[in-house]
Protein backbone atom coordinates (compact mmCIF):
# COMPACT_ATOMS: atom_id res chain seq x y z
CA UNK A 1 0.00 0.00 0.00
CA UNK A 2 1.49 3.64 -0.88
CA UNK A 3 0.66 6.17 2.14
CA UNK A 4 -0.14 9.49 0.51
CA UNK A 5 0.88 12.62 3.11
CA UNK A 6 -0.17 15.63 2.19
CA UNK A 7 1.15 18.87 4.07
CA UNK A 8 4.23 20.13 5.44
CA UNK A 9 5.52 19.25 9.05
CA UNK A 10 6.70 22.04 10.92
CA UNK A 11 9.75 23.88 10.22
CA UNK A 12 12.86 22.02 10.52
CA UNK A 13 11.02 18.69 10.67
CA UNK A 14 10.43 16.06 7.65
CA UNK A 15 8.01 13.14 7.39
CA UNK A 16 10.60 10.11 7.93
CA UNK A 17 9.14 7.18 7.15
CA UNK A 18 4.74 6.18 6.88
CA UNK A 19 3.57 2.74 6.73
CA UNK A 20 0.42 1.02 7.26
CA UNK A 21 -0.09 -2.16 9.41
CA UNK A 22 -1.77 -4.74 7.95
CA UNK A 23 0.33 -4.00 4.53
CA UNK A 24 -2.40 -5.64 2.72
CA UNK A 25 -5.80 -6.18 2.10
CA UNK A 26 -7.95 -8.73 0.36
CA UNK A 27 -10.71 -6.67 -2.06
CA UNK A 28 -13.77 -7.59 -3.48
CA UNK A 29 -15.34 -5.55 -6.21
CA UNK A 30 -15.60 -6.12 -10.57
CA UNK A 31 -13.17 -8.02 -12.16
CA UNK A 32 -12.64 -4.94 -14.82
CA UNK A 33 -11.84 -2.57 -11.80
CA UNK A 34 -9.81 -5.09 -9.49
CA UNK A 35 -7.75 -6.55 -12.53
CA UNK A 36 -6.09 -3.10 -13.27
CA UNK A 37 -5.07 -2.68 -9.30
CA UNK A 38 -0.77 -3.24 -8.73
CA UNK A 39 -1.18 -0.64 -5.13
CA UNK A 40 -3.70 0.99 -2.94
CA UNK A 41 -3.03 4.18 -1.90
CA UNK A 42 -4.49 5.66 1.52
CA UNK A 43 -6.59 8.78 1.45
CA UNK A 44 -4.22 11.48 2.40
CA UNK A 45 -3.15 11.80 5.54
CA UNK A 46 -1.94 15.51 6.92
CA UNK A 47 1.33 16.32 8.34
CA UNK A 48 0.45 19.85 8.29
CA UNK A 49 2.94 21.92 10.97
CA UNK A 50 3.22 18.71 12.87
CA UNK A 51 6.40 18.07 14.70
CA UNK A 52 5.98 14.62 16.56
CA UNK A 53 5.16 11.11 15.12
CA UNK A 54 2.04 9.54 15.64
CA UNK A 55 -0.78 6.92 14.72
CA UNK A 56 -3.96 7.22 13.37
CA UNK A 57 -6.88 5.23 11.83
CA UNK A 58 -7.14 5.84 7.96
CA UNK A 59 -9.45 4.69 5.26
CA UNK A 60 -8.05 3.26 2.08
CA UNK A 61 -8.94 5.38 -1.77
CA UNK A 62 -10.91 2.96 -3.24
CA UNK A 63 -13.14 3.03 -6.27
CA UNK A 64 -16.74 2.57 -6.06
CA UNK A 65 -18.06 -0.72 -5.80
CA UNK A 66 -14.90 -2.25 -4.00
CA UNK A 67 -14.82 -2.98 -0.81
CA UNK A 68 -12.24 -4.83 1.93
CA UNK A 69 -12.95 -8.05 2.22
CA UNK A 70 -9.93 -8.92 5.30
CA UNK A 71 -8.65 -8.09 7.47
CA UNK A 72 -11.91 -7.10 9.30
CA UNK A 73 -9.79 -4.54 11.92
CA UNK A 74 -9.07 -0.94 10.43
CA UNK A 75 -6.09 0.07 9.22
CA UNK A 76 -3.57 1.98 10.87
CA UNK A 77 -0.89 4.50 9.66
CA UNK A 78 2.36 5.02 11.82
CA UNK A 79 3.94 8.43 10.25
CA UNK A 80 7.35 8.94 11.78
CA UNK A 81 8.59 12.48 11.77
CA UNK A 82 11.91 13.29 12.73
CA UNK A 83 13.62 16.82 13.16
CA UNK A 84 16.29 17.26 10.23
CA UNK A 85 19.64 17.64 11.06
CA UNK A 86 21.67 20.80 9.26
CA UNK A 87 24.89 22.02 9.07
CA UNK A 88 25.43 25.83 9.54
CA UNK A 89 28.47 27.94 8.82
CA UNK A 90 29.25 30.96 11.60
CA UNK A 91 31.58 33.31 10.76
CA UNK A 92 33.95 36.25 12.41
CA UNK A 93 33.00 35.11 16.17
CA UNK A 94 35.92 36.24 18.59
CA UNK A 95 38.38 34.22 20.01
CA UNK A 96 38.67 34.84 24.06
CA UNK A 97 41.64 34.72 26.74
CA UNK A 98 40.68 33.11 30.01
CA UNK A 99 42.61 32.81 33.54
CA UNK A 100 45.19 34.65 33.07
CA UNK A 101 46.26 38.31 35.04
CA UNK A 102 48.94 39.44 32.16
CA UNK A 103 47.79 41.21 28.94
CA UNK A 104 47.30 39.18 26.09
CA UNK A 105 47.28 39.43 22.29
CA UNK A 106 45.38 36.46 20.15
CA UNK A 107 46.19 36.50 16.34
CA UNK A 108 43.99 36.04 14.43
CA UNK A 109 41.26 37.22 16.71
CA UNK A 110 38.41 35.51 15.15
CA UNK A 111 37.52 32.19 14.08
CA UNK A 112 35.17 30.28 11.44
CA UNK A 113 33.40 26.87 12.68
CA UNK A 114 30.54 24.59 11.40
CA UNK A 115 28.15 23.07 13.25
CA UNK A 116 26.23 19.75 12.71
CA UNK A 117 22.89 19.00 14.65
CA UNK A 118 18.71 19.42 15.13
CA UNK A 119 17.59 22.06 12.84
CA UNK A 120 15.93 23.69 16.02
CA UNK A 121 19.31 23.38 18.37
CA UNK A 122 21.18 24.85 15.14
CA UNK A 123 18.78 27.82 14.67
CA UNK A 124 19.46 28.41 18.86
CA UNK A 125 22.81 28.69 17.96
CA UNK A 126 22.58 31.33 15.15
CA UNK A 127 19.98 33.59 16.90
CA UNK A 128 21.72 33.45 20.78
CA UNK A 129 25.41 32.26 19.60
CA UNK A 130 24.89 29.84 23.17
CA UNK A 131 28.82 28.76 23.03
CA UNK A 132 31.85 29.55 23.98
CA UNK A 133 35.07 29.74 21.74
CA UNK A 134 38.08 30.34 23.83
CA UNK A 135 41.72 29.88 24.46
CA UNK A 136 43.08 28.99 27.86
CA UNK A 137 46.11 31.01 29.29
CA UNK A 138 46.25 29.29 32.71
CA UNK A 139 49.80 29.01 34.13
CA UNK A 140 51.29 30.90 30.84
CA UNK A 141 53.91 32.98 31.35
CA UNK A 142 54.71 36.32 29.53
CA UNK A 143 56.09 34.97 25.49
CA UNK A 144 54.98 33.50 22.53
CA UNK A 145 52.30 30.15 22.32
CA UNK A 146 50.88 28.50 19.60
CA UNK A 147 47.33 27.17 20.36
CA UNK A 148 44.51 25.66 20.18
CA UNK A 149 40.57 27.50 20.48
CA UNK A 150 38.33 25.02 22.32
CA UNK A 151 35.17 25.27 21.44
CA UNK A 152 32.51 24.42 24.17
CA UNK A 153 29.21 23.41 21.81
CA UNK A 154 25.52 21.56 22.96
CA UNK A 155 26.00 18.14 23.71
CA UNK A 156 23.22 17.40 20.45
CA UNK A 157 25.55 19.02 17.85
CA UNK A 158 28.69 18.17 16.22
CA UNK A 159 31.83 20.27 15.01
CA UNK A 160 32.77 19.38 11.51
CA UNK A 161 34.63 22.44 10.42
CA UNK A 162 37.06 24.93 11.82
CA UNK A 163 39.26 27.39 10.25
CA UNK A 164 41.80 28.74 11.51
CA UNK A 165 42.80 25.26 13.70
CA UNK A 166 45.91 27.47 15.33
CA UNK A 167 46.09 30.84 16.77
CA UNK A 168 49.22 32.77 17.85
CA UNK A 169 48.77 33.93 21.20
CA UNK A 170 51.32 36.74 22.64
CA UNK A 171 51.28 37.70 26.39
CA UNK A 172 52.87 40.22 27.94
CA UNK A 173 53.66 41.38 31.54
CA UNK A 174 51.02 42.51 33.69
Amino acid sequence: MAVVIVGAPAPGYLVAEATVKPGWVVLRGPQAVLVGIEKIATNPIDCSALSESFRKEITLDLAEYVAIVFPPDPIIAQVNIQEMVIVKAFQDLAVIGRNTQYSFNITPPVIEIEVKGPYTVINDLENNLEFEIYVDLKNLQPGVYVRRATIALPVTTALVGVSPEIFTVTIGGQ
